[in-house]
Formats: structure tokens, C-alpha cells, sequence
């Protein structure tokens, strides 16, 4: 990374961040870019809310993709047309998931498409398995496994198996099992150490052994030889099954066939689903927001906003993908609206999502600016540079702030905060902010991009908050390196002005306090002037209260950085700007 200009300045070395009287608002340890299951079927809200208390987090935004909150994303199909793996595909996305086989433990299992049965014109799909005399217990396994890390979709989200089966031979003893893992947890398990399983098997059949965590609901008997549709609505089980805690997501639907001493069973498999009960983004939208009262936190508030993307046809798509909001209301997302293509909000996007945004007395900021794709996707150096000309070409479309706290989306940390820089010094005031932006269940603590944001407010209501985002209180980094009860403060000695303030100012020396309590023996605090290293100080424990005397003029910006000894960059403040003394600050920005 860049950096690392030093300059010999004495320090005026405080003995205590708390030795002053003088009020200062709470800082609030905020996740402000958070996705759960309602987001591209990824993550529980229950393991979000845990892992934000394990991480000290003080509030979750839920920024779920307003326009992917449609129902019929979140279907899974399989029609078995034209493929032996049978890959089902969801409306509008690649292939994300197949079928698997296992026929191991079985004399045979059919692995073939049957015309027999039609359904829009396509093929099913014929299984089976069958246990010679005295020969023991046989099974059969057809799984149906999602990759990508997209598996976990929410019982709240009120998830249902649908497909049709037709029981074309029967003989003895036999046994159909539709069995459905679920998890809340990163290694497939749930809080308790155990994935849970739920059986659905027709009456009449033969029970097979129980295996693993195991409920077993007892369905009504399929008839023989003729096409049944099924319909297995999972929330509606699992609130039956585990009433204490149901915020699982489903990992895996599998199709077992027992059979025993001579029994034979096959069955044809046609139209597989997992749809949602929903039908619009704003149900999905009300489901996540009750969802959120039962996971009540005694330290974790939730909030509730979204994540908004415009039409597909965006001149950036040459160069990089769509451009990207995150939104935050003072109560919670006020309603829906689409951006998408055809619309007259998609004319001018991204000012118009801005504008909605504000008008509902919400605060935007500029999502993962060099690209929405994960890593290891990386702009170019020409493509990443044309795409941060465009902020300031169109002055950040009126934004409130910018996700600047990523190790790595499209570009390196580096390359954000000198975006930021010349932001600043074309006089764009954008809030810096962390991003914890991530569509899986993985730890916190292992995530590429965890970079938490703290707001100074005067309470955590979503008002105040938003408030913190406008004014540029805010400084942000990695809780798991910096301790997530510490604190960062940059003001004027005398307290005129502070962190986020746009000063009219002539130019002179002022004398400027920094107070970090929180960071770790032998890190470096760091000033930056304009962008560039001013002078640095090593810590010789985990506070510093220190005051500088800096000579600043109009159109200069100051602001702190914390390293690590090895470079790594962990902690940031936003900063205090500088105008010529007959100009008026922008609104939010005042002294």
C-alpha cells in the first residue's frame, strides 16, 4: 500500500481519552451492509444476530437486494429435459444446482429419462431399488444439493418442495423417504451442534432406520401408479417440529428408497420446485421484518433498509457491473419500488434511487463501488480508474456516503481510499463507512470484507443514526483487530469543530486532538494530510491522546489511519475538511 512519508513532529502525549468533561455522543458499532436469506437465498438472520453479538456489534442494517426479494428467484426447478446430471435452472441466473446419485448400497438404481409422462412437454425421471430374498436391507439416493454457497434459504422465507411422483412398481417391503436437512450454521449444523432432519414418508410404508437428528412426518399414502402432486410446506413443519428455533435454512432435499428381503420399489420424479409463498418483494420484505422482532437481542438492535441496483442497461456494464446503493431510513424501509428497465425511475438512475431515498428521510451509500462481483474478480487499472472518474463526474449522484472499508471487491483497500482522497479534494464530502458486505453464513471473523462502521449518535434510533451518516461522524475498521468497544476521535482542541465538520477556516496553524483507546502495543497512528503521510506515532499501549499543531488552509482535509506493524491498515476516521472562511458549509456539515 501506499503510505509511509514520516516526518519527526513532537506530540503532546495525553494520560487518559476520558480526562475531559465535555460530552461526546456513544459510538455505535454498526454491520451497515448485511445480507440473510431474503438476499439471493443465503444466510439465516438467526446466525447473522449471533454472530453479531459473539463480534460485539451493537446493530445489523439488513440491506436485502430490494429487486431480488421476488419470489420467483428464489425457485429452484428441475425439469429433467436434455441433461443425465439434470441441472435446475432459476429464472434469469446460471445453473446453481443438480441432482446427485448414489447407488452404491443398491442392486440397481435407475438413472434414465422416461417419456411416459409429459409435464410442458418434458421428461421424468425413473429411480429404483430392489432387495434380493434374505439379502438384507437396500436403499437407493437421489440428493438435490445447491453450490455456490446459495443453500441456505430461510424457513421464514416459507420455502415449499414441490414435485410429482408416480409409484410405478411396488413389491414386498419398501419404503419411500423424502428427507430435508436443515442448518443454521457455516458447517452445515445448527447453534446446538446437529443438523435437523425432517422425514416425510407416505403412510404405509416401511419404516427405515432412523439416522441422525431425525422428526418424521407420516404423509398421506401415494397412490399406486398415478401421478401424485406433492407439496411439502417446511415452515409450517418445522414450527410444528421445533417450535424454540426455526430461523434454519435447508442444506440438501434427498430421495431415499429402502427396500428389504425381496421388496421392490420405483418411482418416476417429474417438475421439481422449491418456490416461495410469497408473491412480491414488499411480502418478502414484511416476512423479514417479523422475523427480525422474534430474534430480539439484548445487545443487537436491527434495522431495516435494502440494498438497490438499477436496470441491466447501464452505459457501467462496458466497464464494470451496476451501480449499487445501500439505504438506511430512520423507520425502516418505507416500501418498494423498482428501478428496473422500462421504468421512468430507471432514466437517470442512480440520482433517482438517491432521491428516493432522501425524500423518505433515508441516507444512501455507494455500495462496493468497483464491482459487485466477488473475488477474485479485479477491474483493470483503465476500467477501475474510468469507473471512480464517473463519482466525481457526476458528483456521487448526490449520495450521502461511500463504502470505502473494503480489503478487497474489485479493487484492493488501497485503491477505495484514494478514490475517497480525491473525492475530497474535488470538495465531495461522502461519509466513509466500513463494509461487511457478504452473501453467506461463513464467521464473521474469517470474512475477506469485515470492516464495521462506528456512529457517533446521540441514541441508536434509526433517526440518529442516519444523522451520524449525514455529518460524517462516523470512523470505521476491523473489529476483530481493533477492540469493538474502542473508540476513535479527531476534533479541534478546543472543541470548534470534529471529525465529519466542513470548516470555514483562513489559512493558519490549528491545534488538532486525536484520541484512539482500543488498539494494541506497537501499531501506528498515523495523519494524513491531503492524502498524504504527515507524520506518524507508534503506540506504547493501547491508548493515545495526543494533540498536533498543523498549518491548514482552504481545500486541505485531515484524517487518522491505525496500521498494524506489518502495514496492515485497520482503522480509519472520516475527515475534518477545510473552506475559505466567507463560504458556507454544506447542509449536514457544519462546525
Amino acid at each position: 500500500m501506499r503510505y509511509f512519508a514520516f516526518m519527526g513532529i513532537a506530540f503532546i502525549l495525553g494520560i487518559s481519552l476520558n480526562a475531559d468533561s465535555e460530552y461526546v455522543k456513544p459510538a455505535y458499532l454498526m454491520s451497515l451492509h448485511t445480507h440473510s436469506s431474503f438476499s439471493e437465498g443465503s444466510g439465516t438472520m438467526y446466525n447473522h444476530v449471533q454472530q453479531a453479538e459473539q463480534s460485539s456489534f451493537d446493530g445489523i442494517l439488513w440491506t436485502d437486494h430490494m429487486v431480488r426479494q421476488q419470489s420467483s428467484l428464489y425457485v429452484h426447478e428441475a425439469h429433467f429435459e436434455n441433461m443425465l446430471d439434470a441441472e435446475p435452472v432459476r429464472p434469469g441466473r446460471p445453473s446453481e444446482a443438480k441432482f446427485v446419485g448414489d447407488g452404491a448400497e443398491a442392486d440397481y438404481l435407475v438413472w434414465q429419462f422416461d417419456q411416459e409422462r409429459f409435464t410442458d412437454g418434458g421428461a421424468s425421471l425413473r429411480l429404483g431399488t430392489r432387495a434380493e430374498s434374505n439379502s438384507g436391507r437396500r436403499k437407493a439416493r437421489l440428493a438435490y444439493k445447491t453450490i455456490n454457497r446459495k443453500e441456505r434459504i430461510s424457513l421464514y422465507a416459507e420455502p415449499h418442495i414441490l414435485f410429482d411422483m408416480r409409484l410405478r412398481q411396488l413389491v414386498s417391503d419398501y419404503s419411500l423417504v423424502v428427507r430435508v436437512t436443515l442448518s443454521s450454521e457455516s458447517n452445515g449444523v445448527t447453534a446446538e451442534g446437529n443438523p435437523r432432519v425432517i422425514e416425510f414418508i407416505p403412510e404405509g410404508m416401511l419404516l427405515p432406520p432412523i439416522e441422525g437428528n431425525v422428526k418424521r412426518v407420516i404423509t398421506a399414502p401415494f397412490r399406486f401408479d398415478t401421478w401424485e402432486n406433492i407439496d411439502f410446506d417446511l415452515l409450517f413443519h418445522a414450527q410444528r417440529l421445533w417450535p424454540d428455533d426455526i430461523d434454519l435454512g435447508f442444506r440438501e432435499v434427498e430421495f431415499l428408497l429402502y427396500t428389504k428381503d425381496g421388496g421392490l420399489v420405483e418411482v418416476l420424479l417429474d417438475n421439481f420446485r422449491i418456490k416461495l409463498e410469497g408473491e412480491t418483494d414488499y411480502d418478502l420484505f414484511l416476512r423479514q421484518k417479523q422475523i427480525g422482532s422474534t430474534h430480539s437481542s439484548p445487545s443487537v438492535r436491527q434495522y431495516f433498509g435494502a440494498e438497490i441496483e438499477g436496470p441491466w442497461e447501464q452505459d457501467i456494464l462496458a466497464y464494470s457491473t451496476r451501480d449499487h446503493l445501500v439505504s438506511m431510513f430512520p423507520n425502516d424501509l418505507p416500501g418498494m419500488i423498482t428501478f428496473g428497465a422500462g421504468t421512468s425511475n430507471a432514466l437517470n438512475y442512480p440520482t433517482s434511487a438517491v432521491n428516493w431515498v432522501r425524500n423518505n428521510n433515508g441516507v444512501s451509500i455507494l455500495a462496493h463501488l468497483f464491482s459487485s462481483q466477488l473475488p477474485p474478480f479485479e477491474l483493470n487499472r483503465s476500467d477501475a480508474a474510468y469507473v471512480a472518474s464517473r463519482v466525481l463526474a457526476e458528483n456521487a449522484w448526490g449520495a450521502d456516503g461511500i463504502e470505502i472499508g473494503y480489503n478487497f471487491r474489485g479493487r484492493s483497500l488501497s485503491d477505495f481510499i484514494r478514490v475517497w482522497d480525491v473525492l475530497s479534494e474535488n470538495r465531495l464530502y461522502l461519509t466513509g463507512v466500513g463494509c461487511t458486505d457478504d452473501h453467506t453464513v461463513e464467521p464473521w471473523a474469517q470474512r475477506l470484507n469485515r470492516f464495521g462502521s462506528w456512529l457517533y449518535a446521540d441514541d441508536p434510533s434509526g433517526a440518529s443514526l442516519c444523522d451520524s451518516i449525514r455529518e460524517g461522524e462516523v470512523f470505521f475498521g476491523d473489529p476483530f483487530v481493533f477492540d469493538p468497544n474502542g473508540r476513535l476521535e479527531i476534533y479541534q482542541e478546543s472543541g470548534d469543530y470534529k471529525m465529519g465538520d466542513v470548516v470555514p477556516i483562513d489559512a493558519q496553524w490549528e491545534n488538532i486532538r486525536f484520541r484512539v483507546e482500543g488498539a494494541s502495543l506497537g501499531d501506528k497512528l498515523i495523519l494524513f494530510k491531503n492524502g498524504s503521510a504527515l507524520s506518524s506515532l507508534t503506540f506504547n499501549g493501547q491508548s493515545i491522546d495526543i494533540t498536533q499543531s498543523v498549518y491548514v488552509k482552504p481545500g486541505d482535509w485531515l484524517r487518522v489511519e491505525v496500521h498494524k506493524p506489518d502495514g496492515y491498515a485497520y482503522l480509519f476516521s472520516n475527515p475534518i475538511y477545510f473552506i475559505e472562511s466567507n463560504r458556507t458549509p454544506p447542509a449536514n456539515r457544519t462546525p
